[in-house]
């Protein structure tokens, strides 16, 4: 059984073939972009439709998720596409050893036998490229790397809010936009008139990504922000929750860890937080040292931006939240958290104690 056919039948069950061949040709109508998603749902709920004509309950988000959870879906439209693009030029055999098609799947060809299939890659190669495997992964390496300053500023800048609230990783928030960008590029594929656009259109998919996140965590029922976006002065992070609990960070880890250990994969059970940034600036006695406090949280503050371009450690182009996370992104807190410190006029090691204290205080 060919790799489509059998995520139809582990989705929907055991099938008549006629059947489940038809939904895997709309899959591939989906995934070349010669149908949409609406017409693919359509065309699904029809061809499963019971015997007295009732629909079913069907589930065809779950299928589309099924569709590109492996990185094989590129080699098999790599092949289909490759196969037409050199049709009658180089054997489907050697297109197959070439794109690393297994030999169930290479019964996939069957489909191009499809006039509206076929007549529409035939267009496709007269616009766009057709990648090698080699193509594509050098492509993307050096487009991720283009991306990863940019997807670290878009998170840090809209949805430090989030990582706040439930405890999210940096590193958990880029791996996920990445791949999910990697996965635009799939289902875009071929279509892509040159290296810009196709580098544009992972930036688009890795920024709408994102805005779905943010919408996906500040729902109603996940008690983040009560639905609404809500600046991070009102919600403090793990640096500051009590040692005691298992996989958080304390005040006096600042120096040069990661802000926060929890992963995506446990948002739903770390909603709660423990202390908010009015009772930790309530336990800060001085305005030097609720100050600190809202420095090492990452508050945008216009003096200590200047004092910073005064003494040449960043440019006129980022200000102290911008410094302060490409410091995050190269493992470089601990030079942040000195620079507080001098700014204020604390020594390091007063600096130090001073967050030890808070920690106590709050443990």
């Amino acid at each position: 059984m060919d790799y489509y056919s059998k995520i139809v039948e582990d989705n929907y069950g055991k099938l008549e073939r006629k059947v489940c061949n038809k939904i895997v040709l709309h899959i591939l109508f989906y995934l070349f972009r010669i149908e949409n998603v609406t017409v693919l749902n359509k065309k699904i709920r029809i061809l499963l439709k019971s015997k007295d004509g009732a629909k079913r309950r069907i589930n065809v988000v779950s299928l589309r998720r099924k569709l590109l959870t492996s990185g094989y879906v590129f080699n098999l439209k790599a092949f289909l596409f490759a196969v037409v693009a050199y049709e009658n030029k180089v054997p489907v055999k050697k297109l197959a050893i070439k794109y690393k098609i297994r030999k169930e799947d290479v019964n996939l060809v069957r489909f191009l036998s499809n006039k509206k299939l076929h007549d529409s890659l035939l267009e496709y190669t007269y616009k766009y490229k057709a990648f090698s495997l080699e193509d594509f992964k050098h492509e993307t390496e050096w487009m991720l790397k283009e991306v990863d300053v940019r997807t670290r500023k878009f998170i840090m800048r809209k949805k430090k809010f989030i990582m706040r609230s439930f405890n999210i990783d940096l590193e958990d928030f880029v791996n996920d936009l990445m791949l999910l960008g990697i996965r635009g590029l799939i289902m875009q594929y071929p279509c892509f008139e040159s290296q810009l656009h196709m580098l544009n259109h992972l930036k688009n998919t890795i920024h709408n990504r994102g805005i779905n996140f943010i919408k996906y965590f500040t729902r109603n029922k996940r008690n983040a922000t009560g639905g609404n976006r809500v600046s991070y002065d009102i919600l403090i992070d793990g640096l500051f929750l009590p040692n005691k609990e298992k996989g958080t960070q304390t005040i006096s880890d600042l120096a040069g860890n990661n802000f926060i250990s929890n992963n995506i994969g446990n948002m739903e059970n770390t909603a709660d937080l423990e202390i908010s940034v009015a009772q930790l600036l309530k336990s800060a006695k001085t305005e030097k040292r609720k100050l600190m406090i809202k420095l090492l949280m990452g508050k945008q503050d216009k003096d200590f931006t200047k004092w910073l371009i005064g003494k040449r450690i960043c440019t006129q182009a980022i200000d102290n939240t911008e410094f302060q996370y490409r410091c995050l992104g190269k493992n470089k807190l601990k030079k942040y958290k000195q620079l507080v410190f001098r700014y204020l006029g604390f020594s390091n090691e007063k600096g130090e104690r001073l967050l030890q204290k808070l920690g106590e205080q709050l443990a």
